[in-house]
């Protein structure tokens, strides 16, 4: 009975830091979108809609969990808005490369490399989802801007 007792605290304690890390990386992702867009001056606004999740579309690609929205000179896909929709992804490849690097370079307990883990993994999926050139992905943007 004991063991099942740990288990399932050990079970809930790594699904809150999974879910806490996947909160991490939407926030970094959305708001690398809005540093370089307010750093372009194009007066950005972050929207979080909690309100449009359910489970049927969670890990839909229509579904807007966060955007950020902003203003861009023309409804073309110009320089600076691909370097918007690529801000997203590069935060997103940079925090799993940081978490692969102190999981590879230090020494580490267990609990302390699988905490890495869920840092690690949500960030590279989200970098592998958001830079495929597909709409709505960002890399669809920066796709359309290499075309041009």
């Amino acid at each position: 009975m004991m063991k099942l007792f740990k288990f399932t605290v050990l079970a809930m304690f790594f699904s809150v830091i999974f879910v806490s890390s996947m909160a991490m990386n939407l926030v970094l992702h959305e708001g690398a979108h809005y540093a370089v867009a307010d750093a372009l001056g194009m007066h950005p606004q972050i929207h979080f809609t909690p309100d449009n999740i359910s489970s049927k579309n969670f890990f839909s690609m229509d579904t807007e969990i966060a955007y950020v929205q902003y203003s861009s000179a023309t409804s073309d896909v110009t320089k600076d808005d691909a370097l918007v929709a690529l801000a997203g992804p590069l935060a997103d490849l940079s925090l799993g490369a940081l978490g692969v690097g102190l999981f590879f370079k230090t020494k580490r307990t267990k609990v302390a490399k699988m905490l890495l883990i869920f840092l690690v993994i949500p960030a590279l999926v989200s970098f592998a989802i958001n830079i495929f050139p597909t709409y709505p992905a960002d890399g669809y943007y920066v796709f359309q801007y290499l075309l041009s």
